[in-house]
Parts: structure tokens; C-alpha cells; sequence
């Protein structure tokens, strides 16, 4: 059984589950795992307290309780390391058309584990893998009826724009492709097997049961972003893994990682406080935060677990940059 490291009590087995997330409605992008750290944390606060929330918020921060997630993924499907694909492209002799690879790779943000593996064996032949997951940002028209709100039928219609992240499945049929809106989603979590999350692990099933509502993002209040749980069930095959190399899944703070044998993709933000009255307070000197993104190979040095750290939020000292991905074993 992996493990990852000693808590100031004991040493933990880790467990891995598959939350699966049913999509109602239209996204505005896909929840990364930061943000579903965030509700899972809500959850856990709504389900028993806020001190035992935060408790366990502390807890993940010094390493007391372990717990890893992935970004929201399309069922099935798990992000392709693109960063690795072009390398290999760009090292290889003798392509006839490096731009259209370079196309065919870019495109292809998912596909399954074992397209993933036989592409990783033959990297030229990924334009002809299906299927995929394509990702793309569109925008829906809406218009305020503010002559309907106060009663003034002289008063214009206000026109504005909302970003829409359309996610597609794309699948080849008669040598056409076919693309598919998707729906089905899931995320990743390794939890230890200790008390505090035992109970997480109990009220996301209690959530499940209730049908409850996960709101992840913004505009939720147009019916955006807007989440159920379907299922959740333990992996063991992936729990039950001596891997060198690892896929990244999530948001990762790189702690213990080789940077020399690694493929990142990086991402990075600059944080600032928000308030729902005012938004963001733009007069206060951000925290820039670099991030390893879902894709990325990590060869971690020791410890899986000890790959990722989460650091304090500047702004809110109740808070966490939660940096702990789930990485996936790459057993080929």
C-alpha cells in the first residue's frame, strides 16, 4: 500500500475515491482543485461547525491530515501531458508536418488513460487518437429587461455578455468527427484514514444521498456552474502503486519535486482580498502564486505526498492556498 508520510501520530494508508459530478446547467470554466477544496470545506462546516472546519483546514496545512485533489475532470478522461507530447515532437527527426501535430496535441486536452499510454509509445500517431476532449471559451448573450423592473416601456434593454466554457466530447464516425457536449464529471481525492476525514468522506456521501446542490463558480444564480454528486467510490488500484513518475491532476505548490526529470505547465495568479459588497480590493498589493498545472509529469523526490505544500493566505489567516494535487501513478 503507498504511503506518504508520518503525521505527528501515526503513519496513514492513503485511500483514493472518484467523486462523480453531474453538471446542471452551462460552466464559466472548469473548478480547479482549490476551488473544490473550498466547497468541500463549506460542506464539512455546514454538516458540523465552523470550528471544525477550520480545525481541519489547519490540520491539511501542517500536514496532520492528508488529503490531495484533482481539478473537475470529464468522466472517463484524464488531461493529456502536452508539455511532454511537444518535447518529443520537437526532439524528433524527420516530421513531415510538425504543425499540424502541434495542432492535433494542442487539441487534444483529454483523452483516456490507456490513448494516454499508447501515444506516450508513439507520439506521432496522437492525431489520429480518439476520442478526445476538446476545451473551449464562448460567450452567451443576455440582456437586463430593466423596463420590465420598473415599469418604464421607454427604458433600453441593457446587452452584456457572459463567458461560457464549452466542454465536448469529440469522437470520429464515418471519418467525420462528432462532438458531444458533456455533462458526466469527477474529480479525485486521497484521504488518509484517519478521523477527520472519515467524517468528510461520510458527509460527501450524506450529500449524495440529499441530492445537494455544489455551487462552483461564478453566476451561480443563473444556474452556472452548478453541481450534484452521482456517485463516489474507492480506486485501489491506484492507492496500490510504487510509481517513479506521477500525472498531475491538480493545482500543485511544488515542494519535494525534481525539477530536472518533471514536465510542468505552469500557471500562475496574483491573489487579492475579496468582499461581496465591494469585489476585489484592487488598492491592496496582490500575492502572485505560481502554480503546477493539471498535465504536468512530476517525478517526485521521496514521498509522493510530500510533492505538494499548502502555504497561508496573506490576506485571511484562517485561510490556506491549498497546493496538495492529486497525482496519478503512471505505472507504464
Amino acid at each position: 500500500m503507498l504511503r506518504y508520510w508520518e503525521s505527528e501520530c501515526h503513519m496513514e494508508e492513503i485511500r483514493t475515491y472518484k467523486v462523480g459530478m453531474k453538471l446542471k446547467g452551462r460552466l464559466t470554466q472548469l473548478p480547479d482543485s482549490q476551488k473544490i477544496f473550498g466547497a468541500l470545506t463549506y460542506l464539512l462546516g455546514e454538516y458540523t461547525t465552523s470550528e471544525n472546519a477550520g480545525s481541519f483546514v489547519a490540520d491539511v496545512k501542517e500536514r496532520k491530515v492528508f488529503c490531495s485533489l484533482s481539478d473537475m475532470l470529464p468522466e472517463g478522461f484524464l488531461p493529456v501531458p502536452q508539455t511532454w507530447f511537444l518535447d518529443c515532437v520537437d526532439k524528433s527527426d524527420g516530421i513531415a508536418e510538425p504543425k499540424k501535430l502541434y495542432k492535433a496535441i494542442k487539441q487534444r486536452q483529454y483523452m483516456d488513460e490507456n490513448k494516454i499510454m499508447q501515444m506516450m509509445d508513439n507520439p506521432q500517431q496522437i492525431e489520429n487518437s480518439y476520442p478526445y476532449i476538446s476545451v473551449y471559451n464562448s460567450h452567451q448573450i443576455h440582456a437586463s429587461l430593466e423596463s420590465l423592473q420598473y415599469g418604464l416601456p421607454g427604458l433600453d434593454p441593457e446587452i452584456y455578455s457572459v463567458p461560457e466554457c464549452i466542454v465536448e466530447e469529440v469522437r470520429i464516425s464515418g471519418g467525420r468527427e462528432e462532438r458531444s457536449q458533456v455533462t458526466d464529471f469527477c474529480f479525485y481525492l486521497g484521504a488518509d484514514k484517519g478521523e477527520k476525514m472519515e467524517q468528510l468522506i461520510q458527509i460527501i456521501k450524506k450529500a449524495q444521498e440529499q441530492e445537494r446542490l455544489f455551487f462552483l463558480g461564478a453566476r451561480s444564480s443563473q444556474g452556472m456552474n452548478t453541481f450534484v454528486i452521482k456517485d463516489i467510490t474507492a480506486v485501489s488500484r491506484i492507492s496500490e502503486s510504487n510509481a517513479v513518475r506521477y500525472l498531475n491532476l491538480g493545482m500543485l505548490l511544488p515542494d519535494k519535486i525534481d525539477f530536472n526529470k518533471s514536465y510542468l505547465k505552469i500557471f500562475t495568479s496574483e491573489r487579492r482580498p475579496f468582499h461581496m459588497p465591494g469585489g476585489w480590493e484592487k488598492d491592496v498589493c496582490g500575492q502572485v502564486v505560481s502554480f503546477i498545472q493539471q498535465g504536468s509529469i512530476i517525478y517526485p523526490l521521496g514521498d509522493p505526498g510530500s510533492a505538494g505544500k499548502c502555504i497561508q493566505s496573506v490576506f485571511d489567516e484562517n485561510a490556506i492556498l491549498f497546493g496538495n494535487a492529486f497525482m496519478l501513478p503512471m505505472n507504464y
